[in-house]
């Protein structure tokens, strides 16, 4: 008798389990046929109760990643479309649905939400994971950024310095070395910005063309009173820069500036 009240209490649950998989399974396809007919709100609505039925579910998890599609994408509801981001790493069984949600996630606080606070963290889970030193840079120069647009100067600066401990690429590489001069602008560190913009043009010149390196050279050794150094800057590139009435501006307005500072390191004919 035990068996056999064993035996149906093990087929009721394989029922029951069986029946949530086909309804989940039809609530998909149901968001699915509404998608296709452009109706995505009441495409979300049976994608979200898809989710609810089991979600740690291969279904559930599609549905996830198709929520968070709609959400970013049509209804641009990018903390909706987090949250689902963030189901994903949480439920997935599998590692590389796990990482490509964390990637979302980390993007859309970033870029799109603009939570930079939340960015560093999502990135530094990524920097902490990866075994790779290509990628674990690639996601510190985000984390650094998120301190930069934080006004966290200290912290932003520290994970340069672990950047470029890091075998990365040579774009990674001038990219952080770019915000490293950056900082030392927004501090007021002129002489220290000056010696990381001209390292960085030594060493990456046609790059730093791209960039644009050669016109925050020129600001920060304005800044420093280096009148003329900061006019010889901007002739070196004028050339190559457009549009060239903007550098003909900033050298007349430099020129002045000049002129209005006796006994400074001024700019001389």
């Amino acid at each position: 008798m035990k068996k056999l009240t064993n035996s149906i209490v093990c087929m009721l649950v394989f029922l029951f389990l069986a029946s949530c998989t086909n309804s989940q399974e039809a609530d998909f396809n149901r968001a699915d046929s509404y998608i296709k007919s452009g109706d995505n709100k009441k495409a979300a609505k049976y994608l979200e109760q898809a989710i609810r039925r089991n979600d740690s579910s291969p279904i559930a998890i599609k549905a996830m990643k198709e929520a968070a599609r709609l959400y970013f994408l049509e209804f641009k509801d990018y903390k909706k479309a987090a949250s689902y981001y963030q189901k994903i790493v949480r439920f997935s069984a599998i590692e590389e649905e796990r990482l490509e949600g964390q990637k979302q996630l980390a993007s859309l606080y970033f870029d799109s939400l603009q939570d930079y606070e939340r960015a560093a963290v999502e990135y530094s889970k990524l920097a902490t994971s990866s075994r790779v030193d290509s990628e674990k840079a690639t996601y510190k120069l985000s984390v650094a950024r998120s301190y930069y647009y934080l006004g966290n100067y200290f912290q932003t600066l520290s994970e340069i310095s672990e950047i470029l401990k890091l075998k990365s690429d040579k774009d990674v590489e001038f990219q952080a070395q770019l915000l490293r001069g950056n900082v030392y602008i927004a501090q007021k560190e002129f002489e220290k910005a000056t010696e990381t913009f001209k390292q960085l043009i030594r060493k990456f010149p046609d790059k730093s063309t791209d960039e644009n390196v050669h016109l925050v050279l020129s600001l920060s050794l304005e800044e420093n009173g280096d009148f003329s150094e900061a006019i010889e800057t901007l002739i070196s590139i004028k050339d190559r820069y457009e549009p060239k009435d903007y550098l003909e501006l900033r050298i007349k307005r430099i020129q002045q500036r000049a002129k209005n500072q006796p006994g400074a390191r001024g700019y001389r004919k």
